[in-house]
């Protein structure tokens, strides 16, 4: 049995809340920006934890543990020095890797914004390409535009605010990269990364109307491998989804195409040929690593000076986790061992280090991943490449790292086992 919410969308944080909030304060150990640092935010969390756990010392625990990571991924994609960019002018959503579709100003019975948008401009092709690339310049606007409107009207309110998303599945009909993206686990991944760790309590209830019966296949593939109340926060409508709408939401609110009288409420138009992403032609001798189950393959690399970009490029047989975190340095490597692989016994302490290229699960086996990153600070940076959510199966990554200066455009092939080699190229530049 779970404990009773302390506050309510639509309610005012009630003394309890405060309190719980105040006692993650303390415990948060990471930098938050004022524009992020309000009460209302730090509930949300609180309210994820409350909804699947019953003590109040495990609610706090589990509630600030979530916030310090999602402000670490935070601080390394820049998010609160960004602006928040409209829809249209987004990548994420012009390039459909999200559906678009119009947050109205009009709110539910809970003080909740309605997003409408419908699945027709989703590319799901797209979403298996390189996800962190994709979201690398304007990941922001993913939650942080819902969130900034949702910040807005809590302080104008003083109630708890969030979105409420309403998707047409009119018009969208299966195919084989549906398929893949919700039986490779990506459906399951990014939900819980967005909706579960990221940004709790942000969006909900997801309502996916005009539903087809194949819907139900990856829906209950998800539903086995998320957190409880999954399917109150996704629900699934078919033709008959009206009256269910209006129990929350007035019929001058919902769109004329959905039934209602709402004529300004419109769904953004799909277009008629999918985004088609560069295929890359794969660099020659890459590296190839093994990691075994419930182990870990990290490599570090010393930086000397400013002016340096470390790039990457590789494939997997499977999913598996990467990121790179930051150390300040106070032992610099000889040039010819710019580069080095430690052992397992000496796995370092992310949690100590500062996460400058975000700590995701990736799946390459379609596409690969290519990115690069600046090394804006003199010190190590470290190359976390992660199985240890797998009991059994094996990860076997084939990789090709480069630093490359900036000024001179030299390129130093690097090895996992220290050894440096020129390159007559960069190849991030030809790849992204």
């Amino acid at each position: 049995m779970t404990r009773s919410i302390s506050t309510n969308f639509g309610e005012s944080l009630s003394t309890e809340s405060k309190k719980l909030v105040d006692e993650v304060r303390l415990k948060i150990t990471q930098p938050m920006h004022p524009n992020f640092d309000k009460d209302f935010n730090i509930y949300r969390f609180v309210l994820a934890s409350e909804r699947i756990l019953k003590k109040k010392k495990d609610i706090v625990e589990t509630a600030s543990k979530t916030l310090n990571n999602h402000l670490r991924i935070r601080k390394a994609f820049n998010i609160d020095n960004l602006p928040d960019l409209p829809f249209p002018e987004n990548p994420i959503y012009s390039q459909r890797i999200l559906p678009m579709g119009t947050i109205s100003e009009a709110l539910d019975s809970c003080n909740k914004f309605l997003w409408y948008g419908e699945y027709r401009t989703l590319n799901i092709e797209v979403n298996i390409s390189p996800f962190i690339k994709l979201l690398q310049e304007k990941h922001h606007a993913i939650n942080d535009l819902p969130l900034s409107k949702e910040l807005f009207l809590e302080e104008k309110t003083g109630r708890l605010s969030g979105i409420r998303h309403i998707i047409d599945l009119n018009g969208y009909e299966i195919n084989k990269f549906t398929m893949i993206y919700a039986t490779n686990g990506s459906l399951t991944y990014f939900s819980q990364l967005f909706h579960f760790e990221n940004y709790p309590e942000l969006i909900g209830p997801v309502e996916i109307i005009n539903t087809s019966k194949w819907i139900h296949v990856p829906y209950k593939i998800a539903r086995t491998m998320l957190p409880g109340g999954f399917t109150e926060r996704f629900r699934l409508y078919d033709e008959n989804f009206l009256p269910n709408l209006l129990k929350d939401v007035k019929i001058e609110d919902i769109p004329v195409a959905l039934g209602g009288k709402n004529e300004q409420a419109r769904f953004q138009a799909a277009e008629p040929e999918y985004f088609k992403r560069k295929v890359l032609d794969p660099p020659t001798n890459m590296e190839t690593i093994v990691i075994l189950p419930r182990k870990r393959h990290q490599i570090y690399v010393d930086i000397k000076e400013k002016g340096k970009r470390l790039q990457w490029y590789f494939t997997t047989d499977a999913d598996i986790y990467f990121g790179i975190f930051y150390e300040s340095s106070h032992q610099i490597l000889s040039s010819k061992k710019a580069i080095s692989d430690e052992q397992e016994e000496q796995e370092i302490d992310t949690d100590a280090l500062e996460m400058v290229y975000p700590y995701f699960k990736l799946t390459t086996r379609f596409i690969p991943e290519v990115d690069s990153m600046e090394c804006t600070r003199p010190g190590r940076y470290w190359i976390i490449i992660c199985n240890r959510l797998s009991w059994i199966r094996r990860k076997t990554m084939n990789l090709i790292i480069q630093l490359v200066d900036n000024e001179s455009g030299v390129a130093m092939r690097c090895y996992s086992d220290g050894t440096l080699e020129n390159c007559s190229k960069p190849f991030v530049t030809n790849c992204l």
